[in-house]
C-alpha cells in the first residue's frame, strides 16, 4: 500500500472541493484525510498504486464545475495513513504562499429548481445555496474559506440544515453558506421614509407591489445594493436617473431568461452561452425593436446596445417572476463607490426612493456586475468584476517577491502579484473623488491582507498629479514608472505571457506622454522590459489638457482650424478660444484618438459637448452603425503618413477636410461616420504594415479605450488579419483603463527578474 501526499492550488475552497475529494476517494477504497491549508488544499490517502493513480485522474476529469486546478503536486511515501476512513479534518493556516479565493457564484441550476419545488424545506427561500452557488469572496473576512471566516457565521446552523451538511453524501455537505427559512438570513422590507418592517414572503410581494407601481426600491444583492425599476415606464426610469444624478448614460436590465433577452435583442449562441455562465455578467447586446412592449426611451437614451443580464441570486428570481424585466443598477449617486452597508442605503432618505429590501447578511467587500461585450467566441471586458475578481491571472514566469501595481487614475483597478500570478482588484471607479480615494484604499488593504501578499516594489503611472502616483511614492518603496501606452500593450502580453517584442497600437483619450505631452493615438515596440514610440497621431494643442474631455467643441475647433476650415467655425466662444491658443495659455499638445472621435462627432453636428465619458464617440460609432444598415460599403478618406525624427506622423487634416466638403454637399452623418471609422482602421493597418517592413515583426497587440468601439475594433482586427498579421487583444482584462494595472505589474516583474533596478 502506498500514500499519495497531494497538494492543489486552484479555485478549490468555497466550491465543494474537499466533500467532493471524499466522495471521490471513498468510491476509489481509499483511506486518509482532506483539509483546507491557507490557499491549497492538502490530501493524505492510502490505497494501492493503481487506486491512487485512477484517483488523481479522476480529480482532473470529476472536480465541481466552479473548480479551477491550476498546479497539482504528488509525492508518494510508503508510510500508511492512521484513519480507518476518508475523512474531511479541520483546516489550518499553514501553506499561504498561494492563496485562490473564488468568486460570488451565480446559483445553480439544482437550487434554482428547489426554489421553486413546493415540497422542498427551502421553497421560495431567497437564500438558497450550496456547494456550487452563492456568495464567497464578498463575504469573506479572511481564509481559510470556512463558515467562521465569513459572514455567515452571525447565523448558527438549525438541525435540518447541520444534517445536510454533515452527510457527506449531500450536495450541501460543508456548504458554507447554507442556510433555511429556519436560521439563515431573512427577507426584510422596510418602507421609506419610515414605514414598519415587514418580513420573508410578505416582504416581497411588497417589494413587487411598490415596483409595479412606478416607483424605486433599494436591494441588497451580493457585493452592494442595486436601485430597482420597471423599464417600461418612462417616469420612473426618469426619477431614478434623477435619484442617482446620471443624466444619459444606459442602464442595465435584468430579464428572466435568455427567451425574454431575445425579444429585445440580438443574441449569438456564445452571447446566450456568456450570458448564463456562473458569472452571469452584464452583456453588451445589440438592440431589436420590441413594438409590443418596448422598453423606456429614458433606459438606453441614445445606446444602440442593451445591458442585458439574467438573475443570478434566488430573490432576482423570486422576485423577476413577479415584476417582469427590471433595470438594476448599483445603489450609489454617479461616480461613487456603491453601498454596501445597511446603514448607509437608510442615510440615502431620497424622496424618489420608496423602499428597502435587504437582509443582514453583512457583505465585507462591495463588488459592482461585470460588464462585458463578444467578439469571435471571446469576451472584450468593458468592467471586470462580480463572477471573476478574485481569480488570477497566470503570468507565465514567477518573482519572488510580491508587487503591488497602482494602475491608473480613470476605471481604476489595481493589481498585486504573488510569485506568477496576478490578483487584479474589483473595478474602483474614477479616483476624482474622496470616496473613490478612501474605496481604492481600503480594498488594497483587505486583498492584501485576504492574499497574504505584503510587496516590496511598486509600481504606477508616469502622470505626476495622478492619484495613484502620489499613492505609489509616499510608500519608501522600490518604484517603478510605467508609461500608460505602454502599459495598455503590456496588459496584452501579459493576458498571452509573450516575452517576444510586438507591434503596439493603443488608442485612447489621455496619457501623459515621455515628453510630457498627452498621447493617444500611439504605436508602439513593445517587449516585456521596454518600449519605443515609432508613431503617433499628429498633435494638436488641446484647450485645458485633460479637463477639456467633455467639451468635444474645444478639440473640433482645434481641428478646424488647423485644417485651415476657421470660416466654417460659428460660435461666438471662438475667438475667445482662438486668443488662448494665439498666445498659448493653457494650451496642451495632445495626439489623443479619444479626443480626435470626439471632435468628429462634433464637426458632424451630432453633439457639443459629453455628459458623460466616451458619449461623443459612442454617438459617432452609433451613426456609422446606422449607416452599416444598409450593408453598403464604402472607402477611406485622405490622410498622410509623414515621417518625423524617425517616427512615423499621421496627418488627418485631409479626412477633416473632405468630411467638411461632403457635410457641405448634403451627404447623410451616418455615411460620412462610418467612412471616418474605415480611415482610421485603414491608416492603422497601414501603419502596422510599414512598422513590419521596418522591424520584421508580425505580431500586432492593440489595446485603449478607443477600442471598445465594435466598429472599429471589428475593422482593425479583421483587416490586420486579411494582411498576414496576428492580431492580439485583450480578452481577461479591460482594454480600457481597468486593464493597465496588469501591465504595470507586467513590466515591473520583467524588470524585477532581469535585475534591472
Amino acid at each position: 500500500m502506498l500514500t499519495a501526499d497531494i497538494r492543489i492550488w486552484g479555485i478549490v475552497q468555497g466550491v465543494g472541493f474537499r466533500p467532493f475529494i471524499a466522495r471521490l476517494a471513498t468510491e476509489h477504497g481509499l483511506k486518509g484525510s482532506v483539509a483546507n491549508e491557507g490557499g491549497s488544499v492538502h490530501i493524505l490517502a492510502t490505497g494501492s498504486k493503481e487506486s491512487l493513480e485512477n484517483f488523481l485522474q479522476d480529480i482532473h476529469r470529476k472536480k465541481p464545475l466552479p473548480a479551477e486546478i491550476i498546479h497539482l503536486e504528488t509525492r508518494y511515501q510508503e508510510k500508511e495513513v492512521q484513519e480507518d476512513t476518508f475523512k474531511i479534518v479541520t483546516s489550518s493556516t499553514r501553506d499561504k504562499d498561494l492563496i485562490f479565493i473564488p468568486p460570488d457564484l451565480a446559483i445553480c441550476e439544482e437550487c434554482r429548481q428547489e426554489l421553486f419545488r413546493p415540497d422542498d424545506q427551502r421553497y421560495r427561500h431567497p437564500f438558497i445555496s450550496c456547494m456550487l452557488c452563492g456568495p464567497r469572496y464578498t463575504i469573506m473576512d479572511h481564509v481559510p474559506y470556512d463558515r467562521d471566516t465569513t459572514s455567515m457565521v452571525d447565523f448558527p446552523m438549525c438541525d435540518f440544515c447541520y444534517s445536510q451538511y454533515s452527510d457527506s453524501s449531500n450536495r450541501r455537505f460543508h456548504a458554507q453558506t447554507i442556510s433555511c427559512h429556519n436560521c439563515g438570513p431573512q427577507l426584510i422590507y422596510r418602507p421609506l421614509p419610515s414605514g414598519e418592517e415587514i418580513k420573508e414572503q410578505e416582504a416581497l410581494e411588497h417589494a413587487a407591489i411598490s415596483l409595479k407601481k412606478g416607483e424605486i426600491i433599494a436591494i441588497k444583492g451580493i457585493g452592494g445594493y442595486h436601485l430597482a425599476c420597471i423599464p417600461f415606464d418612462e417616469t420612473a426610469v426618469l426619477k431614478l436617473r434623477e435619484l442617482k444624478v446620471r443624466e444619459e448614460k444606459p442602464f442595465a436590465v435584468m430579464f428572466s431568461d435568455i427567451a425574454e433577452i431575445k425579444d429585445y435583442c440580438h443574441v449569438s449562441e456564445f452571447e446566450a452561452h456568456v450570458l448564463s455562465g456562473r458569472e452571469r455578467p452584464i452583456v453588451l447586446l445589440e438592440q431589436i425593436s420590441n413594438q409590443t412592449k418596448p422598453l423606456a426611451p429614458a433606459v438606453l437614451m441614445d445606446s444602440r446596445f442593451v445591458g442585458a443580464f439574467l438573475p443570478y441570486t434566488p430573490l432576482h428570481y423570486l422576485l423577476l417572476e413577479k415584476t417582469g424585466p427590471l433595470i438594476m443598477t448599483s445603489a450609489n449617486l454617479s461616480d461613487e463607490p456603491i453601498i454596501k452597508d445597511d446603514a448607509e442605503i437608510f442615510n440615502l432618505q431620497h424622496p424618489f426612493l420608496s423602499g428597502v429590501l435587504y437582509n443582514k447578511r453583512r457583505i465585507i467587500i462591495s463588488i459592482d456586475d461585470s460588464v462585458v461585450k463578444c467578439f469571435k467566441n471571446n469576451t472584450q471586458f468593458l468592467r471586470r468584476a462580480r463572477g471573476y475578481v478574485p481569480l488570477p491571472i497566470a503570468l507565465g514566469k514567477s518573482t519572488q517577491i510580491d508587487l503591488l501595481a497602482c494602475g491608473g487614475e480613470l476605471k481604476n483597478t489595481f493589481c498585486l502579484v504573488k510569485r506568477n500570478f496576478a490578483y487584479l482588484s474589483q473595478h474602483i471607479g474614477d479616483l476624482e473623488r474622496e470616496e473613490n480615494f478612501q474605496a481604492f484604499e481600503k480594498t488594497m488593504l483587505r486583498m492584501e491582507e485576504l492574499l497574504e501578499i505584503s510587496p516590496s516594489i511598486v509600481s504606477c503611472d508616469l502622470h505626476p498629479n495622478y492619484y495613484t502616483t502620489r499613492f505609489a511614492k509616499k510608500f519608501g518603496l522600490e518604484l517603478v514608472q510605467v508609461q500608460h501606452h505602454y502599459a495598455h500593450i503590456a496588459a496584452v502580453m501579459a493576458e498571452k505571457q509573450l516575452d517576444e517584442e510586438v507591434i503596439g497600437v493603443a488608442f485612447d483619450g489621455t496619457g501623459y506622454g515621455t515628453d510630457g505631452k498627452i498621447w493617444g493615438g500611439e504605436f508602439l515596440l513593445c517587449s516585456p522590459l521596454d518600449f519605443s514610440r515609432v508613431g503617433h497621431l499628429q498633435y494638436i494643442p488641446l484647450p485645458g489638457g485633460d479637463l477639456s474631455v467633455k467639451e468635444g467643441w474645444k478639440t473640433a475647433y482645434m481641428y478646424l482650424y488647423q485644417a485651415g476650415l476657421e470660416d466654417t467655425i460659428n460660435d461666438g466662444r471662438w475667438p475667445i478660444l482662438k486668443a488662448a491658443l494665439l498666445n498659448n495659455i493653457n494650451m496642451h499638445e495632445s495626439s489623443s484618438m479619444g479626443r480626435l472621435f470626439d471632435a468628429v462627432a462634433v464637426i458632424l453636428g451630432i453633439r457639443q459637448q459629453a455628459s458623460y465619458e466616451g458619449q461623443l464617440a459612442i454617438l459617432l460609432e452609433n451613426a456609422a452603425a446606422q449607416y452599416l444598415l444598409g450593408g453598403r460599403e464604402l472607402g477611406s478618406y485622405d490622410y498622410t503618413i509623414l515621417e518625423n525624427d524617425h517616427e512615423l506622423v499621421i496627418d488627418v487634416f485631409p479626412c477633416i477636410r473632405q468630411m467638411v466638403a461632403e457635410q457641405k454637399q448634403g451627404k447623410e452623418i451616418t455615411s460620412i461616420a462610418y467612412r471616418f471609422h474605415r480611415t482610421v482602421a485603414c491608416f492603422t493597418v497601414e501603419m502596422c504594415t510599414k512598422l513590419r517592413e521596418k522591424y520584421k515583426i508580425n505580431k500586432v497587440a492593440i489595446s485603449g479605450g478607443v477600442f471598445q468601439n465594435s466598429i472599429l475594433f471589428t475593422q482593425t482586427v479583421h483587416d490586420l488579419e486579411r494582411q498576414g498579421f496576428e492580431v492580439l487583444y485583450n480578452t481577461k482584462v479591460p482594454p480600457n483603463d481597468g486593464g493597465i494595472s496588469l501591465g504595470q505589474a507586467y513590466v515591473t516583474l520583467n524588470k524585477y527578474n532581469q535585475g534591472l533596478f
